[in-house]
């Protein structure tokens, strides 16, 4: 349509500089097509925006899915229905790698997608970056997230991340912002409304969300490592960290995500401590923060968290930082508390 209506569009301006009235007479012929031709183009595009805008939010929701080489698929659960998005790729066509994928979980929403206004919650899975995968939506719609998802106003996702040791960091690092990234052009959700949630490592990622991926590329090229395509920096408002790795020169294994588990810059480009330091004061402006950690934890000592809440509380971050009296793994009686403090956090 758009190279017809140049072509007689070009051919009226070439027309009116002949003055001969044969050329007059096609002239108003082209005119009379030309104004029919326009005419048909905006009962197309009239068309073309009310089917635009009758899509449900599930057909919306559904075509990026479908777009994002995943699926989606309906679960009831108590008398509620979930809409599931499985496996998306979230790095957009750079690579089909499945650990560089997504999945989601949210209640039905109202079929108007200008209705919907969706609060996203991203978790990072632990497993010292070497081992774990992201959670099946199935799982999202009971234990800590039940309670979230039941409100309806809130999109679960859990995100894969390439691991160690065929991945070293800060590939790990960048994988994370890629997914947030990606989380963010979810439709109904609200940019502005962004929490990420990891445990161990994952923790890791989640306390890291603060950091821009240019910095930590700047970083990388100053101390002689290979980097990748370095995703945008998407803020977010909160951090929730489950005994979280936040000083890896304090911690006495040799990591496996790090190419030289030796070298101590890269020990401190991996760690939540080094890059408090780096940001300071403009903290204050940065995310809040809820941090929790096991008093018997043997893995990870429970002194990682309570320094780097002191740290950030000195440069006027917001805290708020429970003790737990379990280790590393929570019971189910501490999952429990962690759901409400969660719940009343983010309400």
């Amino acid at each position: 349509m758009a190279e017809e209506l140049r072509y007689w569009l070009l051919s009226y301006i070439n027309y009116t500089k002949k003055e001969n009235k044969k050329g007059r007479q096609k002239m108003r012929k082209m005119n009379i097509l030309l104004i029919c031709m326009l005419l048909l183009a905006g009962v197309a595009c009239s068309i073309t925006n009310r089917q635009e805008k009758n899509e449900t939010y599930a057909e919306k929701l559904e075509d990026f899915v479908i777009k994002a080489g995943g699926n989606l698929e309906n679960l009831t659960v108590d008398n509620k229905t979930y809409l599931m998005g499985k496996n998306l790729y979230y790095d957009e066509g750079e690579s089909d790698d499945p650990l560089r994928t997504l999945s989601f979980a949210l209640l039905e929403q109202p079929d108007n997608p200008n209705q919907v206004n969706l609060q996203a919650i991203l978790s990072f899975h632990g497993g010292g970056f070497a081992s774990g995968e992201k959670e099946e939506p199935e799982n999202m719609t009971s234990g800590l997230w039940r309670e979230a998802l039941s409100k309806g106003n809130t999109i679960i996702v859990s995100a894969d991340y390439r691991l160690a040791p065929s991945s070293t960091w800060p590939t790990q690092f960048f994988d994370a912002a890629r997914a947030l990234e990606f989380t963010a052009k979810i439709p109904g959700v609200n940019p502005k409304n962004l929490t990420v949630i990891g445990h161990s490592s994952g923790g890791t990622l989640a306390a890291l969300a603060f950091v821009e991926p240019e910095a930590m590329l700047n970083r990388a090229i100053e101390i002689g490592l290979p980097v990748a395509t370095v995703p945008k920096f998407t803020p977010v408002k909160n951090i929730i960290i489950l005994s979280g790795i936040m000083d890896y020169p304090q911690i006495n294994f040799e990591h496996l995500a790090l190419q030289d588990p030796k070298d101590q810059r890269q020990k401190e480009m991996i760690s939540v401590e080094y890059w408090v330091g780096v940001y300071g004061l403009e903290l204050r402006n940065k995310p809040r923060f809820l941090i929790f950690h096991g008093m018997g934890d043997s893995i990870i000592p429970i002194t990682q968290s309570m320094t780097i809440c002191n740290r950030l509380l000195g440069y006027g971050a917001q805290i708020n930082f429970f003790q737990l009296p379990g280790g590393h793994e929570y019971s189910q009686e501490e999952w429990g508390t962690i759901e409400q403090k969660i719940r009343s956090w983010l309400m």
